[in-house]
Parts: C-alpha cells; sequence; structure tokens
C-alpha cells in the first residue's frame, strides 16, 4: 500500500470527471473507511497498552457507558487488550470520552477526536461519540502508537446503509448481526429488511400466523428483538419493509379470497385486490402488529411493481372503488396511490416516516388527480424516475439506483465498485447515470445498497464476498470526505488494510459457487 508521505496533499482526477479536493495529511497508515473530513498534526503522540483504560466523562456516564463499553469488547476483540472501563479524568494512554462539542456543523453523527498523549472523542450526541471510536479502532488496527492529531469529522447526508432481501432468502442471524457490526464499523446506520415477497413471508406474525405456513425458516419475533438490540448497540437503525400490495404470494396463499382478478376471472400472480375491504383490514393488522417491534423511525410501505400503468382497464373494480370513493372522474390508479397514503397514515400515528419504492410516484400523472401522494413520504429511487420531480413535488428521495447500488444474488456479481468509489455520489447517477441532483439538496437524505435475492440459491458467504469492496466503496462516497486515495485500485489496498470489523471473520464462499444463476 502507498503510505500517506507518498501521496500528495492535493489529488487532482479531473480525467475521473471529479472536482480536485484537498487530501488530509495522515501519519502513515492512519487511514479509515469513510476517511475523515478534517485533520492536522497536533503535538505528542499515543500508545494503546495493556494499562490503557476507557474513561468516560462522570457528567456523562449514563449516555456514554453503553459507548465506552462497546468500544471496550471491540478493542479486545481487535487487539486482545481489554482495557478497564471506568469514569473520572484520563491518564497518559487513555481513551476519553465526553460530550457536549461545541461544533454546530457536527450535527447528530459528527465528532472530535485530539490525539496527544491520551486520545479525546466528543461529540453533540452518543452517536457521534460513538462513530468517534469506529475511527480510532481502524487507527488502533493499523498502529497501536499514534501521532498527534486534531480530528472534526462529520455526515453529508443523514441516510447511508444496506437493504437486504430477506424474503426471497433467509440470511441466518449470525449473518446479518456480523453484517450489522460492518456496516456500523463503516459508518453506515441503516438496515432495511425487506421481509416478504413472494418467496416468503420471513417474519413471525402473531396476529395472523397463517401468514408463515409456507416459509421456513421465519425471524422471530425475539430473534427480531435481539437485531434491534444490536442496532441500538451499533447506532444502526432498523427499517422494516412489509411489500404489499404486490409480490404477496405467501400472503395470498392463506387468504386467496383477496387476490386481485381481471373481469374474466384470472387472477394477477402475487398481487392484492386494493378494491376489497378486506385487504386494507389484514395489511392494517399487519403493519400495526410490527410498528412497536421496531423502534427506529422508518416503517417501508413496498408498493412497489403493481399491475402497471396502461393495464388497470382490465381490473374494473378498481375504477369502481375509486369512483365510489372520490367521484365519477376517479380512477384505479388513484387506489394504489391511496394505498401508499393509507400505510402513511398508520406510520404516521405511530410517530415514525413512511418510505417506499418509487413507483406509486410514477403513476401520479395516470391517476385522476382525485388522490395525490402524501408529501411526507420519503421516496427510494431505484430505476428511471427523475429526482428532481420528486423533489419539487415535496417528497424526500433516497438514492438505491440500479446502477451502481444493486446486488441481484443469482446474477453474479453485478455491482460495480470502481464506480461508486471513483465517480459516485449519493446526488449523481440516479436512473443509472441519467440524473442528477444539486449536492446537499435538504429532501435528499442518502443512499442505500441493495442486495436483492430474486435467485436465492447462491450462499449467504457468496453474497459476503461479492458486497464486501462495494459496500466500502458506499461508505467512502456516500459519508462526504476528500477521497485518500484518486483511485479504486489504491483503495482496494486501504479496504484490505482495514478489513472487517473487530469480531468478525471473513468466511469463503463455497468452492464453485460464483453467484452466478443456477
Amino acid at each position: 500500500m502507498k503510505t500517506v508521505s507518498e501521496l500528495v496533499c492535493l489529488v487532482t482526477i479531473a480525467a475521473l470527471g471529479l472536482a480536485t479536493f484537498a487530501v488530509p495529511v495522515l501519519a502513515d497508515g492512519e487511514y479509515s473507511i469513510p476517511n475523515v473530513k478534517n485533520s492536522s498534526p497536533a503535538p505528542g503522540s499515543f500508545v494503546f497498552s495493556a494499562t490503557s483504560r476507557v474513561v468516560v466523562n462522570r457528567k456523562d456516564a449514563k449516555a456514554l457507558m453503553p459507548v465506552a463499553q462497546t468500544l471496550a469488547a471491540d478493542l479486545k476483540d481487535e487487539l486482545g487488550i481489554s482495557p478497564a472501563v471506568v469514569t473520572g479524568k484520563a491518564n497518559p494512554g487513555d481513551v476519553a470520552i465526553s460530550l457536549g462539542a461545541k461544533n454546530a456543523q457536527l450535527g447528530v453523527e459528527g465528532y472530535e477526536i485530539g490525539i496527544s498523549d491520551r486520545v479525546q472523542i466528543s461529540g453533540r450526541t452518543g452517536a457521534g461519540v460513538f462513530y468517534g471510536t469506529r475511527t480510532l479502532l481502524q487507527y488502533l488496527k493499523q498502529s497501536q502508537t499514534l501521532a498527534g492529531r486534531t480530528i472534526s469529522d462529520w455526515p453529508d447526508y443523514p441516510v447511508r446503509g444496506l437493504m437486504v432481501d430477506v424474503g426471497r432468502k433467509y440470511f441466518t442471524m449470525p449473518w446479518l448481526e456480523a453484517e450489522m457490526r460492518d456496516l456500523s464499523y463503516l459508518k453506515l446506520n441503516t438496515l432495511h429488511m425487506h421481509l416478504c415477497d413472494n418467496l416468503g413471508f420471513r417474519i413471525q406474525s402473531e396476529t395472523h400466523p397463517e401468514l408463515n405456513a409456507q416459509t421456513s425458516p421465519i425471524y422471530s419475533k425475539d430473534d427480531i428483538r435481539a437485531l434491534v438490540a444490536l442496532g441500538q448497540q451499533y447506532h444502526i437503525d432498523i427499517v422494516p419493509e412489509i411489500d404489499a400490495p404486490s409480490h404477496a404470494d405467501p400472503i395470498l396463499a392463506a387468504h386467496p379470497e383477496l387476490r386481485l382478478t381481471d373481469a374474466n376471472g384470472k387472477a394477477r400472480s402475487g398481487q392484492m385486490d386494493l378494491s376489497l375491504p378486506g385487504t386494507y383490514s389484514l395489511l392494517s393488522d399487519i403493519i400495526k402488529e410490527y410498528l412497536p417491534l421496531f423502534p427506529g423511525p422508518y416503517f417501508h410501505a413496498g408498493s412497489d411493481e403493481y399491475i402497471g400503468a396502461g393495464a388497470f382497464a382490465d381490473y374494473p373494480q378498481m375504477a369502481a372503488y375509486a369512483k365510489a370513493k372520490w367521484g365519477p372522474n376517479a380512477n384505479g390508479v388513484d387506489v394504489y396511490i391511496n394505498y401508499v397514503n393509507f400505510v402513511d397514515g398508520l406510520v404516521r400515528a405511530a410517530g415514525k416516516t413512511t418510505r417506499c419504492w418509487e413507483d406509486p410516484f410514477n403513476y401520479l400523472p395516470h391517476g385522476s388527480g382525485a388522490v395525490d401522494l402524501n408529501k411526507d413520504v420519503t421516496i427510494e429511487l431505484w430505476s428511471g424516475t427523475d429526482p428532481n420531480k420528486v423533489i419539487a413535488h415535496g417528497n424526500n428521495i433516497t438514492n438505491c439506483s440500479w446502477t451502481p447500488l444493486y446486488y441481484v444474488n443469482g446474477w453474479g456479481p453485478s455491482t460495480n465498485p470502481k464506480q461508486l468509489y471513483e465517480t459516485w455520489s449519493p446526488e449523481k447517477s440516479f436512473a443509472s447515470g441519467k440524473y442528477s441532483v444539486a449536492p446537499h439538496d435538504p429532501h435528499l437524505d442518502g443512499a442505500m445498497f441493495e442486495i436483492w435475492c430474486d435467485n436465492p440459491g447462491p450462499s449467504e458467504n457468496t453474497v459476503q464476498d461479492h458486497t464486501f469492496y462495494a459496500l466500502r466503496c458506499l461508505a467512502e462516497s456516500s459519508w462526504g470526505a476528500p477521497k485518500p486515495v484518486a483511485t479504486y485500485d489504491d483503495f482496494q489496498k486501504i479496504i484490505d488494510t482495514i478489513g472487517r470489523a473487530p469480531g468478525v471473520k471473513s468466511t469463503p464462499a463455497p468452492a464453485g459457487d460464483n453467484g452466478e444463476k443456477q
């Protein structure tokens, strides 16, 4: 790997279509993923040893003791040294953590680090302090002696994470737990669980246990509580998704009376009939059951790939329902858009924000105008939608664009880490490069990498192998700090040096399992 002393402080990568940027000067080996925003030399040096302690500012003990204990456990996993966790005053060789950072630019997730003969990490919130400990862990993995530095760091966007399609493929609890630790190590803060799809309703239901009849294994509610607890420890929000009214074969296997059929009685695969009161009653039960199980700020309504804008005429019951509800000019598309608003009402009543895929927004021009999509719903853009139109409508957006943010299990390693590192950022490459938005637009909340399991066959270890580099490139490019090196080839060397989170082991994919469609 190149040392930082071999890198110039001003890196120009105009050939890649990017702006010139300044790289913070670091001591050799002091890399982090993502890189820090601001770093400058300071007097002194720090040595982490068997006598080092994690020291919590006494007045912040209630808020920060969990952060301190997690750091101590991670240091033991990473270096084999188990520091004592105490409150009080730090000595040379100690790591001190506290709240009360004054820099308002740090926001919720930013932090400051001062390295001298001791390390002082401070933030305005516990999340900020926690992320400072992730940077320290990565530095100490490279060297237990650190040169004096002052660092200030914060993310550009509040949502940075990973979606996993557990509906079509069961990922074991150890795999999910390891992924969550890895996400956190990279300062990615969101795990979106696509909990149901045509191949499975993967989460235990106590209100409607019949939904689980054809799915095995499933995640019990105790499994989910364990993931939520781990997420709270490692500052990962878990976003549950109940995908309806499409992708609903397991629901319809238990409730065939809710299946969407055309005027000739032909059923549409995997789709629920939104003209039937029973559809709303059942989905209301399901959503209300899961809203309190996931304490995070978001609930995902799914709502993708329903019917087809030009096919609603094949389902006259939809138009009849719309006209009865909104008047003679209403049409079936209005019913589809209203479904998202229906879910949003349940979610808002629980004090959360609704997320959904872009499809309902795309259908707005095909509706009568009787129903508008609620503006408090965050739209996840994955296909061909112009993000600027969504912003003009008043909705927040998340970049989930097919290229380069999709990995589709069973079709090989389809993502592009090089693009993610060298030319992509959250405001770019919507609709696979067709659209962009203004940097730091307040309606853009960030980006999500997507693991889809259209073919569930390849192993979870294959998925881990094929997404390892891409997730690190996502973390680097979505945080918003200057890139440490210009090219993906050089960044791979940094990735290999920093590796996976403390206590997380890479498990090789089985021989011959290359992830291609089987």
